[in-house]
């Protein structure tokens, strides 16, 4: 309960900056519209990649991405603006604050997903009961996208986080396969995408998609281990901040 009133203040700070839904809903939505119309307008020359069921699961943990780089930003203004050293006075715990943090960027989560959701049934992805299942993945790399905008927001001045948070923009597009295969890729690159979560937590996802949950299993693991570790290391790092 004590996380909620936090919760709600941060929540009216994404709902006075327009530029959230933007970035974080209208700019995904706009880029599946035109993968799917060019893929449309190629006929017999369709991209593999740009088809409904494969380009669904990489947009939205795309637009996961946004998500990290709006929360980090968030946090460095507030330890810039002394508002929260102001609320360390209080008698609340790091949990409290992390949870008030949490909150309301995972609803921005879901809602990004939901949209994109929404567009892909609309341009014929079929609704399944494996559907259901592309959530384990993606929800997974949204705590973990939230994760990590807490440890940036905690470790970086509010200068640092807009060039580190375009970086992780910038790397989500290029190393999730996203719109892309990564085989074609090779090499070293690929080796570089396969080694972070992006492209696993994808790939599970469409598996699910095609319910083979048997295969799926493996980037799974990949994913749960990576958000593991980051929700371990944005707690540590904001320990840290509340004891100086």
């Amino acid at each position: 309960m004590k996380s909620l009133p936090i919760a709600a203040r941060n929540f009216k700070e994404l709902l006075r900056d327009p530029i959230t839904y933007i970035l974080a809903i209208l700019v995904p939505i706009l880029l599946m519209v035109l993968f799917i119309t060019i893929n449309h307008n190629a006929g017999v020359n369709q991209i593999p990649t740009f088809q409904v069921e494969t380009l669904t699961p990489g947009i939205i943990v795309f637009a996961f991405s946004f998500v990290m780089m709006f929360l980090g930003m968030l946090l460095t203004r507030d330890r810039k603006s002394s508002f929260l050293n102001r609320l360390f006075a209080a008698p609340i715990k790091a949990k409290d604050f992390i949870l008030g943090y949490f909150f309301p960027f995972f609803v921005i989560a879901i809602l990004q997903m939901t949209a994109i959701y929404i567009v892909a049934f609309l341009s014929g992805l079929a609704i399944t009961i494996h559907l259901l299942m592309t959530l384990i993945p993606l929800l997974l790399i949204a705590i973990f996208s939230i994760a990590t905008g807490i440890l940036f927001g905690s470790i970086l001045t509010e200068g640092q986080m807009g060039g580190v948070g375009s970086v992780f923009i910038t790397v989500t597009q290029l190393f999730s396969g996203a719109w892309m295969d990564l085989h074609l890729i090779g090499g070293f690159l690929e080796k570089v995408a396969y080694a972070l979560p992006f492209s696993h937590a994808i790939d599970a996802a469409r598996l699910a998609i095609k319910g083979d949950y048997s295969n799926m299993l493996l980037d799974l693991l990949w994913v749960i281990g990576y958000t593991i570790i980051l929700v371990i290391l944005s707690v540590l790092a904001f320990k840290k901040n509340m004891r100086q």
